[in-house]
C-alpha cells in the first residue's frame, strides 16, 4: 500500500498505450540523519528502441522522504500514448541536483495496443 493505493507489481513487464504506466521505487538512505536537511531528488523515464530515445517523462521533484523507514518514496505515472507497439528498454533515472549524483535502473519491457 503506498498513499492508499495497493501497489501489484507488473512482472511480465508488459504494459498498454491505453493505461498509463505507474512507476514506483524507494531510495535508501544508510545515514538517518542527513535526511533532516533531505535535498530534493529529481526522477523521470525514458523508453529507448533502435538505439535512439523515443518517449521521456517529465522530470518529477521529490521532497518527501519516510522517517521511519529512512527511505524516499519515489513515484510517477507515464503516459505510453506515442509509442508503438513492440519491445523498448525502460529507464528511471533518479538525479540528485545537489551533487550531480545520478542512479540509473534499466529493464526491458514490451508495449501493447
Amino acid at each position: 500500500m503506498f498513499n492508499g493505493r495497493k501497489l501489484i507489481p507488473n512482472v511480465s513487464r508488459t504494459f498498454s498505450i491505453r493505461r498509463p504506466v505507474f512507476v514506483f521505487l524507494q531510495s535508501y538512505e544508510l545515514d538517518v540523519l542527513q535526511w533532516m536537511s533531505m535535498r530534493p531528488l529529481v526522477a523521470y523515464a525514458a523508453f529507448y528502441r533502435d538505439n535512439g530515445k523515443r518517449l521521456e517523462t517529465p522530470p518529477v521533484s521529490v521532497t518527501a522522504w519516510n522517517a521511519r523507514t529512512a527511505t524516499v518514496p519515489i513515484w510517477f505515472a507515464a503516459s505510453l500514448n506515442g509509442l508503438e507497439p513492440g519491445e523498448y528498454e525502460c529507464q528511471v533515472t533518479v538525479l540528485d541536483p545537489g551533487t550531480a549524483r545520478a542512479v540509473f535502473w534499466r529493464t526491458p519491457v514490451v508495449i501493447v495496443r
